[in-house]
């Protein structure tokens, strides 16, 4: 049953506002540097500051939604565990210009380690989220953002129970 995923989460390198900062730094940087070519140091138009803008944003490996990703918590179903595999980008570094980034499985052991044989849906929930927020405070996942927003919103909806249990019978 291990590779019948019900959830993925993401993992960034940083946070949305973090990023967006950073790219933010370097088109100011960028239009500083472009104003500095004239001599009358005019400021640049809307159209050519948009298009510094798109040009990092490119050169960064695009939008911080889909490009930024370094990891996955993967949750799985197996019994009366819902368990989780970590994948995780094989780099040395982890910077906004992760060209050929691979992810990988890091192991095949579960590292959320939940079981739950009576709880109710909510309660599943609860330790599910407790669970994945101390997860995302290892130092594995220091200084990256585990992002638990589709989690949360979705979470309480899911009938864990009757998931754990429809699975379980059909084994």
């Amino acid at each position: 049953m291990r590779d019948q995923y019900i959830f993925d989460i993401p993992i960034y390198r940083k946070t949305k506002d973090d990023f967006n900062a950073e790219i933010e730094t370097l088109v100011a940087n960028r239009v500083e540097e472009i104003i500095s070519y004239d001599p009358e140091r005019r400021p640049l138009t809307r159209e050519v500051r948009d298009r510094q803008f798109h040009s990092v944003i490119a050169e960064s490996g695009g939008p911080w939604q889909f490009n930024q990703i370094v990891g996955w918590f993967r949750l799985f179903v197996e019994g009366n565990t819902i368990g989780c595999h970590p994948w995780w980008v094989e780099a040395k570094r982890l910077n906004r210009r992760m060209r050929n980034k691979r992810l990988y499985l890091q192991t095949y052991s579960d590292v959320l380690c939940a079981r739950f044989p009576k709880e109710s849906s909510n309660d599943i929930y609860n330790r599910l989220l407790e669970r994945l927020t101390e997860m995302s405070k290892e130092s594995t996942y220091k200084n990256r953002y585990v992002d638990l927003d589709v989690f949360r919103r979705i979470g309480p909806f899911i009938d864990w129970r009757g998931l754990l249990d429809r699975l379980v019978e059909q084994k």
